[in-house]
């Protein structure tokens, strides 16, 4: 008996063709995979198109119901860009709540490219009732279950002693409020405490990470600063390196590998010590995180002309695979995660996250950290009352559903806009890298979970990004 309702294609649907005789549909929208075969195959044409919004009529119902669960078809009155914003406008009341703490503006190496004001800002004892009223207010508010807190820099073991204090009052508060408490951290690895294992299951650390630059190039990259220079300073590879095989006793540690023109040329030896190590072995997961050296703020813009292309970035990744048997101890970008839909916004996206800054300014993004322009606010009331913020409205209302490019993007239900300080910065050039990165990315990692060969000359095409 035929089915009366009316159904279309999702505009977040895709058919990429395969080695076999037929197709793999991908819904962004749901993250559901089917692969599909002649002679239905051909009913999905549509989705190599920029309109893919054609009526579709399917009378098997087992087909039919498959279709719909995987969010290749929906409901011809169904409004899938409204469902997306409603989704997203719900995470940015419920991703849970981060307190990122930049305990200090300073470091003691001093990396090319690094994109933070070095100054002499830091937090004190001072400033950690405000701290801990501020948070007690977002979390009985916001109704929160658990709060992560970021020890951010600088090199936040720069100040050790107020990660000391601030986390146990932290985890006071939330002992009496009832909920969880997990706490993370950035370092160079070079300033930790003696019995570093202790001190994260103490502070309940549940993952950290520490960046090399090479191997051979790593000391004169991550070079001591001349005022740190002398009983502090080392083989800063070394003692770091030294540093994670501990850490692995309590806690997960995701190893940055930060790649440049110069770096690069010393994968091969890096990924040699890393599979000497028993970092693989141990208690805790150890994660590696190949990242292009970019321009992350505008003030190291001066990094741009030195950047990898995408295509080379792809062949550095493909080494680091080839180095370390595979992805298994590999996070690689954005689908770090997985391909389905997003659930959950950035930190700095979330409503009752926030970053405090060294020198007591409040942002919504740690790499805005030290851009005193930047800010939102103030834990110094005073200030914050003589003061105009003038990007608050910017988090505030970002929403990349309405954006012109964003929402017609069929990428929009994994994606979400991408980087919003990017959006906030007009830089075209990194959103369109993410574009590109998508186009020629995505289709290969469905392919990986549906276990299927595509067609080796295939990549979406910007009309199927784009759709009207």
């Amino acid at each position: 008996m035929a089915i009366q309702s009316r159904y279309k294609l999702s505009r977040y649907a895709f058919s990429f063709p395969t080695k076999q005789n037929g197709s793999l549909l991908y819904s962004s929208f749901k993250g559901g995979v089917a692969f599909i075969g002649a002679p239905y195959d051909e009913m999905f044409e549509a989705l190599s198109y920029s309109k893919p919004e054609s009526i579709i009529r399917i009378d098997d119902k087992l087909i039919l119901d498959k279709l719909l669960s995987l969010g290749i078809i929906v409901p011809d009155d169904f409004d899938e860009l409204k469902a997306i914003r409603k989704k997203y406008l719900d995470a940015r009341k419920n991703t849970p709540m981060t307190l990122t703490l930049t305990t200090t503006q300073d470091c003691n190496l001093g990396c090319y490219y690094c994109y933070e004001s070095r100054t002499k800002d830091k937090l004190t004892d001072l400033e950690i009732s405000e701290i801990v009223r501020r948070t007690r207010s977002k979390l009985e508010t916001g109704k929160h279950s658990s709060l992560h807190v970021d020890w951010y820099g600088g090199e936040p073991f720069l100040n050790f002693q107020f990660i000391e204090s601030c986390s146990m009052q932290l985890q006071n508060l939330c002992e009496q409020l009832g909920i969880n408490y997990h706490a993370s951290a950035i370092s160079n690895g070079t300033l930790w405490p003696k019995n570093a294992a202790e001190f994260v299951k103490k502070h309940k650390f549940r993952q950290v990470q520490i960046s090399f630059d090479g191997v051979y190039s790593h000391n004169s990259i991550r070079r001591y600063r001349k005022q740190y220079q002398g009983a502090e300073s080392g083989n800063s590879f070394q003692i770091a390196f030294d540093l994670i095989g501990e850490l692995l006793e309590a806690t997960q540690v995701d190893v940055r590998f930060n790649v440049s023109r110069r770096t690069m040329k010393e994968i091969g030896d890096f990924t040699k010590l890393v599979n000497n190590s028993d970092w693989f072995n141990k208690p805790f997961p150890c994660f590696i995180q190949p990242a292009r050296v970019s321009m992350y703020s505008e003030k190291s813009s001066f990094v741009r002309d030195s950047e990898l292309s995408q295509s080379e970035f792809e062949s550095v990744l493909t080494e680091f695979r080839e180095g370390l048997g595979g992805d298994k101890h590999l996070q690689i970008g954005w689908f770090a995660d997985g391909i389905g839909p997003k659930n959950n916004v950035c930190a700095a996206l979330a409503d009752d996250s926030f970053v405090v800054g060294a020198e007591k300014l409040i942002y919504r993004c740690g790499l805005q950290v030290g851009e005193k322009d930047r800010a939102v606010g103030s834990i110094e009331i005073y200030q914050e009352k003589n003061t105009t913020f003038g990007d608050s409205k910017f988090w505030d209302e970002f929403d990349p559903t309405v954006l012109p490019d964003c929402k017609r993007c069929s990428f929009l239900p994994i994606c979400w806009g991408g980087c919003p300080k990017k959006h906030l910065e007009k830089d075209f050039h990194n959103l369109h890298e993410t574009s590109l990165y998508y186009r020629k990315n995505l289709a290969k990692e469905v392919a990986k979970v549906a276990g299927i060969a595509l067609r080796e000359d295939f990549e979406i095409s910007e009309n199927q990004q784009f759709r009207d």
